[in-house]
């Protein structure tokens, strides 16, 4: 990877090269200082990874260490966790139908990605993954606070887990077995 750093109208600015999961491809990118959810000083970045990463970082500002996690953060964690998949295995998805997007147990099946029939316990914990996910995405206003009332931080913690497991999977299917260290370096530098 290279980073140069540059100055743009008094702000000072990054650049670096990135590498998109499954292809060849890179692009430079910027970050402001200051800005969230870009990684630097790695030398391969997923940008798909964004939302396993805000989960993550959230996880650990505001959930790992605390007796009683605020629901609301629990629910930012969960809704990033389902949407970092929805990036991951919607990335190459052909849409059968214009305008509506699959369940992600749907894309999770698609393509080269056949999680139902490699690994069954990770598609039935995708599954439930994705229940709750639809529940708290786009909450009924007279159950909302029943559907909350379900997030806990051991809920999380499960959670957190599965997707970390979920995304080495589909590294492992991108890259056929080859996954460099670098794509993995968000996961392995992780213990829930």
């Amino acid at each position: 990877m290279s980073e140069k750093i540059r100055k743009d109208d008094d702000n000072e600015k990054k650049e670096f090269d990135v590498a998109i999961a499954g292809t060849a491809d890179t692009f430079t990118g910027t970050q402001t200082e200051g800005t969230s959810s870009v990684i630097i000083n790695k030398p391969v970045i997923n940008v798909q990874l964004k939302e396993w990463i805000d989960a993550k970082e959230l996880y650990d500002d505001k959930v790992r260490d605390v007796s009683t996690p605020n629901p609301s953060q629990m629910r930012s964690i969960i809704i990033s966790l389902a949407d970092s998949l929805y990036n991951l295995f919607g990335m190459n998805y052909s849409p059968k139908s214009e305008g509506k997007i699959p369940p992600v147990t749907t894309l999770a099946n698609s393509g080269e990605f056949k999680l139902k029939k490699n690994r069954p316990d990770l598609y039935r914990d995708l599954v439930s993954l994705d229940e709750l996910y639809g529940k708290l995405k786009h909450p009924d206003s007279q159950r909302i606070q029943s559907v909350m009332g379900l997030l806990t931080k051991e809920l999380v913690k499960k959670y957190m887990k599965i997707i970390k497991k979920i995304w080495i999977w589909a590294l492992d299917v991108i890259h056929r077995g080859d996954v460099s260290a670098d794509q993995l370096i968000e996961f392995e530098n992780f213990d829930v």
